[in-house]
């Protein structure tokens, strides 16, 4: 299965199968309404659909999200056969993709073989209102970390850059690192604070574009 790391998302290179399938639904129903394909909706950015999906259930859905997004009611034995494993590891998917709201289904009974077969459909409604979330959390831990470093310029750190120490947890130390014993040199923090600010303003630009 394809590995997402973030910097892929971030640059929007999440899947070429992903990038040339466009869906769409009503802001009146759940319910998607018919794909645009070769155009991706404008309120929904693909790689946005993976990076809060594999923030929130995990990189190993991915793969099937993407066969949905290509098609509604998709017969789970289908999907299965498609990804080339077990029916109850899909399901198990399936599940955990519900528990988010991010698909549902409806069942039919089979006339020849006499059971029901549920078939499932992607659901985008909820993407921009869950990836808000993961904004804001990350939002906080940004502000968390800025607001520590905020009285401190100078830190000191290891050649291996294990962990960042202030001057009297340092002094304290003998100036050796405390997770692999290196000698820690002087480290200038203003450069990290103004990297910290401008995440901070980033995100919360983003968070004002995905509420308007």
């Amino acid at each position: 299965m394809a590995k997402y790391d973030k910097k892929s998302v971030k640059e929007g290179k999440s899947s070429q199968k992903l990038k040339k399938e466009g869906f769409n639904y009503s802001q009146d129903s759940k319910k998607p309404i018919k794909r645009q394909k070769k155009e991706l909706r404008k309120e929904i950015n693909s790689a946005k659909v993976v990076e809060v999906i594999s923030n929130l259930i995990g990189e190993d859905v991915i793969d099937l999200v993407i066969e949905l997004i290509t098609q509604d009611e998709y017969s789970e034995f289908k999907l299965a056969e498609k990804l080339n494993q077990d029916v109850n590891m899909t399901r198990n998917m399936l599940y955990r993709l519900l528990e988010h709201n991010f698909v549902y289904f409806s069942r039919r009974k089979d006339k020849r073989k006499g059971w029901y077969i549920y078939y499932w459909t992607f659901n985008p409604n909820d993407i921009e209102k869950k990836r808000i979330h993961i904004l804001e959390k990350q939002l906080l831990e940004l502000q968390s970390r800025l607001n520590n470093d905020f009285h401190h310029d100078i830190f000191f750190i290891c050649n291996n850059k294990c962990e960042k120490y202030d001057f009297d947890f340092a002094a304290e130390h003998e100036f050796k690192c405390q997770e692999c014993g290196e000698l820690l040199q002087q480290y200038d923090n203003s450069r990290h604070k103004q990297e910290l600010v401008e995440k901070i303003d980033s995100l919360k630009q983003e968070m004002i574009e995905l509420r308007n």
